[in-house]
């Protein structure tokens, strides 16, 4: 029997396949982004500075 899946841009994700890694890219990691794995996709963080300023 065939595991539960889903498909993202017709890649096959389930238990029985590799790993889909998503990478968070923001400007708060201090200079610092060293990947261990290539990863299938990634997360773009956009923020202002007003979000952390309060209105």
């Amino acid at each position: 029997m065939t595991p539960p899946s889903i498909s993202i841009q017709g890649r096959r994700i389930a238990s029985d396949t590799p790993p889909y890694i998503v990478a968070e890219l923001s400007a708060n990691h201090n200079g610092s982004l060293a990947p261990r794995e290539i990863p299938s996709a990634l997360l773009f963080s956009i923020f202002t500075p007003r979000c952390f300023s309060g209105p």
